[in-house]
């Protein structure tokens, strides 16, 4: 398993994996309900869902690194 183990014995996952997530749930549902219903090519809501998880992603890991400040 990746991550770090902490004294008290839990694993705490990088923030990019927390990103990863956030993004593939808030992402996935609605475009993968354009794809099916909508008359547009399916390459559209594809490419709008990478920008969503991409953008979850990055948007995680910049937090991450002004909190730590």
């Amino acid at each position: 398993m990746h991550g770090h183990e902490q004294p008290s014995g839990q694993v705490r996952l990088p923030p990019s994996s927390l990103g990863f997530v956030v993004g593939f749930a808030i992402g996935f549902p609605g475009n993968f309900a354009q794809a099916t219903w909508s008359p547009i090519p399916p390459v559209f809501p594809l490419g709008w869902m990478l920008e969503m998880w991409v953008g979850a992603i990055l948007a995680t890991l910049v937090a991450g690194f002004l909190y730590k400040e």
